[in-house]
């Protein structure tokens, strides 16, 4: 069944690969200006000049290549060969393939050196993985007080498990076997790490997913599998994205029983 999973895997992504335009990946914004999770990210990360770090499913290549311009000794690992080949252009392009390694593995069997990394970052990639396992092999991975940035789907909010189920069961722009973070899941890391923190993030925003998704029905537009990504970090609606999260935290300071009903956590580890 494992193996299943993973061919499935490799070749949603395999796919995606093919309607990805380098020319259309700006590495200088990789951590969007407007998504507030982003930003949090950004100020948790700080300088990583001379830090080794994992991409942790890399996709394109478009966080290792940011990482790798500021002076990070990036190894990006994807399960996709197709991916990887993004990955080894973007990082040509940018005169960054002596700074950017890329290797094919799946996340649940890291084939590095025990604590060889300062750091682990890894954009939604998690919930595509067999957690418990994957979290086992990062933290191996990881110096004594390296650190993990996780940002995620959180997966308590019914209306975006209809939608998930729906993407994955009738649209195929999600993978069937995907499973977005819950807060047991998240709690478990504490037995790995020394410290584990979160935040919550797209509360009322929900709403500029919904409707973007609706639109593409009512015009029976095909949506690509990173639209939520571009609504999320602002790619489209940024006025009205970077608006609403403002909304969402002042309604979360208040009542902080709603942060379980978000659709989107960072996470930050330190081993």
């Amino acid at each position: 069944m494992e193996q299943g999973r993973k061919e499935k895997e490799l070749l949603f992504h395999d796919e995606a690969a093919a309607a990805i335009d380098l020319e259309g990946l700006d590495v200088e914004h990789a951590l969007s200006p407007v998504a507030e999770s982003d930003q949090l990210v950004l100020r948790i990360i700080g300088s990583v000049e001379g830090k080794r770090i994992l991409d942790l499913g890399c996709g394109a290549g478009l966080y290792s290549v940011f990482l790798a311009r500021r002076g990070a000794k990036v190894c990006a690992v994807d399960l996709s060969p197709k991916m990887l080949e993004l990955t080894r252009q973007l990082a040509e392009r940018h005169g960054l393939t002596d700074k950017v390694e890329v290797s094919q593995m799946a996340g649940e069997r890291l084939g590095f050196q025990s604590s060889c990394f300062d750091l682990v970052w890894s954009k939604a990639i998690l919930h595509h993985l067999d957690v418990e396992r994957a979290i086992g092999e990062i933290a191996r991975c990881l110096r004594k007080g390296g650190e993990l940035v996780l940002s995620e789907p959180l997966g308590h909010n019914p209306l975006a498990n209809l939608y998930r189920y729906l993407a994955a069961t009738f649209q195929r722009i999600r993978t069937p076997e995907e499973s977005p973070l819950t807060y047991d899941t998240i709690e478990r890391f504490r037995s790995l790490f020394s410290r584990v923190e979160k935040r919550e993030f797209i509360l009322l925003s929900s709403a500029l997913f919904a409707f973007h998704y609706l639109r593409a029905l009512v015009t029976s537009t095909r949506l690509h599998p990173q639209w939520v990504n571009d609504v999320r970090t602002g790619k489209v609606y940024p006025r009205l994205m970077g608006r609403m999260q403002r909304w969402d935290e002042a309604i979360l300071r208040r009542v902080p029983a709603l942060r379980r009903y978000c659709n989107w956590v960072v996470v930050h580890c330190v081993k």
